[in-house]
């Protein structure tokens, strides 16, 4: 009669990781970097629309990414492997050099730029309608540019969802005054 195979689990002691402050909820992060080739998690974020709402965003890292993760997350990850280990070498998982110094990439500021560059990156770029709100950076003068821009860049036939969003920060804006 064949044995069951054993399965060996990985101890959450084994798992590289840093205290990441908390989340929305206040639940606590830990900063863990990816060792697998892809890793789907949820984080929470404020919803668009309704103030005080928080929601789950649905992401995706791959092996090299540094990310923040919910408790539930990093128990999963643990379970999965899917964590680097301290046994673990990230250059031999990768396949390549990490420098030692990684900065994260530039990233669009919707604050300083005018608002022909705000209706380019639009256009060009095809933004989410979570990356136009979080754009605003929650100023309600770049909210509204932000707004003009998406019209300007959609013929007048801007999404809801980013309509919604940046007129909620406008909203938010003026209640903090």
């Amino acid at each position: 009669m064949p044995q069951p195979a054993t399965r060996t689990r990985a101890k959450s002691t084994d798992v590289i990781f840093e205290e990441a402050g908390s989340s929305l909820s206040g639940k606590e992060l830990k900063r863990v970097t990816i060792s697998v080739r892809a890793f789907p998690y949820r984080t929470e974020a404020e919803h668009p629309y309704e103030i005080d709402r928080i929601i789950a965003e649905d992401h995706t890292a791959h092996v090299g990414d540094v990310i923040d993760v919910l408790p539930m997350e990093f128990a999963r990850g643990v379970r999965l492997n899917a964590f680097l280990k301290r046994n673990q070498n990230l250059a031999v998982l990768t396949g390549k050099e990490i420098p030692e110094e990684t900065g994260t990439e530039l990233q669009f500021s919707a604050v300083d730029a005018t608002d022909t560059e705000l209706i380019n990156w639009i256009k060009d770029k095809g933004p989410r309608v979570q990356e136009v709100i979080d754009a605003s950076e929650g100023d309600a003068d770049t909210a509204a540019r932000l707004l003009a821009a998406e019209a300007a860049a959609t013929g007048n036939d801007p999404r809801k969802g980013v309509v919604m969003g940046l007129e909620a920060v406008v909203r938010r804006s003026q209640q903090a005054e």
